[in-house]
């Protein structure tokens, strides 16, 4: 739709221009770069980033207007009297407007990409904020917001914002006075990324991550690369460059005694030689913390040394091969939709180490920024996801007679010159954002998207943008004949175990195998952890696997009598299109409550197994530990006697 012949000119709606066009993903927003929050100098930075002077958190209760469709919109809307608000973060459908969706593989709305329908839903949020000029900038940060941001400040427009699950920055200063000013977010529920946004989840839209807002100077760290390069007999070389502006740093060990204090300078790398480093493993997570001064800010880096490699077709972290015991993980609350608390996500990563889970596939894009620091702190390894998914492709693309023997018809846009820059452009927001995170050890470009020239130049961008992690993708169904021998691991989903025998006889093969999903947890599974356990241990080319999934996906539909929740699935919330129950298929309820196959992982993913010895009172104790040795430093297998 032309917006244009709709909205009087240079209103605040005739600048709602870009979301139906593929090269306009971001407008007015800074580059991207690692994430960090700067504290003012003498303040601790590795203190709750919530208590840096430099922070100034917008979470709350927001003005709201909400419109049926964009057509409704008043030109003018930012002048609009807001009688309504709603929690910031949250989703829009979880208070009363809209209603959510669960679709699995089809598209939400008709396929016509790049264009979405016209009756485009529109939330509109607006709140007060006060400044003081004081010589630094103000940068406005959205971590999350689904589908798409237009951003106004007074009366002016700053900028355009998407891919749901990436930080957008602006630069907000020059569009400021001094006092009261007015922050107006226009939150429409499509743009043309909905194309590659058809994960497999309830649908919900509006503001769902963290906004605030940081005050920075005119010179200031823009962006800071830290590489960790390990040598021998416990020698290690930390690799650090800064952008922006000179810094002086400082790293310590976890108990603060001082390893290495140094210089970097603007648009260098310097190179710190280091003795009797402790590695960093999702069983040792140990962190060096390295204290970062650029002028007047201060920012703490917590660092996990470590590398990722592929070794004679073996994947191997810190020289051991390596077996993932993983889960795929979509943020999902019934209470909070998609916005996820720092205590929430603590909450499931300790329940997964509670059960023997030592991996985390963030299915299917990045998750909060926190996430990984938890991550790199309770010890999990984490595949890290583009936000790219085009299932519905493949339902678009045969008739009714079509018979799932050919899936090739998924990768329509994965071949199209027209989402080549989006494609990119997502992990572009992915690497450059987690490139500091001990814990991502894979990159994945996606999920379910097929394959063809877009995901080779993906792949490609990520290999030119960090060369210390492997490339992970599974939907390689192809139209367009492009070689997939870029990535680093073959991904499977669901292979029965004959499959995964037979890959290994394949002479033209000889990468090593990871099974992304695999053991689906609905209604009573899964049963056959322990078969797979066995074959993945029976050949070290097999790195492990990720169960899907985590947790049940609902939205809660009220008490029973008895006062007990209610949860919904697709087809309870009046949507016309939806696939049922597909989406309670998770090893934990809503409410994270264990299902009955938590328990079965924990059980399989046991590191220590005992078995009866060869003589009465004999015991034979077997570990699976990679890096942590039992019973006075024998490893792997110790024989204890009554």
């Amino acid at each position: 739709m032309d917006i244009l012949k709709l909205a009087a000119e240079n209103s605040p709606r005739s600048k709602m221009i870009y979301h139906e066009d593929t090269q306009a993903l971001h407008i007015g927003t800074l580059d991207k770069h690692c994430y960090f929050v700067p504290f003012a100098k003498g303040q601790d930075p590795f203190e709750d980033r919530k208590n840096s002077q430099r922070m100034e958190l917008l979470n709350g209760n927001w003005g709201f207007r909400y419109y049926d469709s964009i057509i409704d919109l008043e030109d003018d809307f930012i002048h609009e009297k807001f009688e309504n608000t709603i929690p910031v973060p949250s989703n829009w459908q979880l208070y009363g407007y809209d209603k959510p969706q669960y679709t699995n593989v089809c598209y939400p709305i008709p396929f016509d990409p790049p264009f979405v329908p016209d009756d485009i839903p529109v939330g509109v949020y607006q709140r007060e904020y006060d400044y003081s000029p004081d010589g630094m900038d103000r940068v406005l940060v959205f971590e999350g917001v689904d589908s798409c941001v237009y951003l106004y400040v007074n009366d002016s427009f700053v900028g355009y914002s998407q891919v749901s699950h990436a930080t957008a920055e602006f630069d907000i200063t020059p569009y400021l006075a001094e006092g009261r000013n007015i922050i107006t977010a226009a939150v429409l529920k499509w743009c043309d990324g909905t194309y590659l946004e058809d994960q497999d989840k309830i649908r919900l839209s509006g503001i769902f991550r963290d906004v605030y807002v940081l005050s920075r100077p005119k010179m200031r760290l823009e962006n800071y690369i830290v590489k960790t390069i390990l040598g021998e007999n416990g020698s290690a070389r930390l690799e650090f460059t800064v952008f922006g502006c000179d810094v002086s740093a400082k790293l310590c060990d976890d108990d603060g005694v001082t390893m290495a204090q140094f210089s970097a300078y603007d648009g260098e790398s310097v190179e710190i030689k280091l003795e009797n480093v402790r590695l960093w493993s999702a069983e040792t997570p140990y962190l060096y913390r390295l204290t970062i001064n650029a002028g007047d800010e201060v920012i703490g880096e917590e660092i996990g040394f470590r590398d990722v490699k592929v070794d004679k077709g073996v994947v191997k972290i810190n020289g051991r091969a390596v077996k993932f015991k993983g889960v795929n993980r979509h943020d999902s609350y019934p209470d909070t939709g998609y916005y996820t608390s720092y205590e929430q996500m603590r909450a499931d990563l300790v329940l997964m180490k509670k059960h023997n889970i030592n991996a985390v596939r963030t299915s299917h894009y990045p998750d909060s920024p926190v996430f990984y620091q938890l991550c790199d702190r309770l010890g999990l390894y984490v595949i890290d996801e583009a936000d790219l998914e085009s299932h519905g492709c493949v339902e678009v693309y045969y008739d009714y007679k079509w018979d799932y023997s050919d899936y090739n018809g998924i990768a329509m846009l994965a071949s199209d010159e027209r989402f080549g820059n989006a494609i990119k452009d997502r992990a572009e927001c992915l690497v450059k954002r987690d490139i500091n995170r001990p814990c991502v050890v894979f990159w994945s470009l996606g999920n379910e998207s097929g394959y063809g020239k877009n995901m080779l130049d993906e792949a490609e961008l990520i290999k030119r943008l960090d060369d210390t992690r492997l490339v992970h993708y599974e939907s390689t169904h192809c139209l367009d004949g492009t070689s997939d021998s870029v990535l680093d691991v073959v991904s499977g989903m669901y292979w029965d175990l004959n499959g995964l025998k037979d890959y290994l006889e394949k002479p033209e093969e000889n990468r090593p195998l990871v099974q992304c999903e695999y053991c689906h947890a609905m209604g009573n599974g899964p049963g056959d952890l322990e078969d797979y356990h066995n074959v993945f241990y029976s050949n070290e080319r097999f790195c492990g696997g990720f169960v899907w999934e985590w947790c049940d996906h609902s939205v809660p539909l009220g008490k029973t009598a008895e006062g007990k929740i209610k949860y919904g699935y697709g087809g309870d919330f009046g949507e016309r299109h939806n696939d049922g129950n597909f989406c309670m298929d998770g090893l934990v309820y809503p409410d994270r409550t264990p299902h009955t196959g938590l328990l079965e992982v924990k059980q399989v993913y046991r590191p220590v197994r005992v078995t009866k010895g060869e003589s009465e009172g004999n015991f034979v104790f077997s570990s699976t530990l990679e890096f942590i040795r039992i019973n006075n430093g024998q490893f792997p297998k110790v024989t204890l006697f009554r």
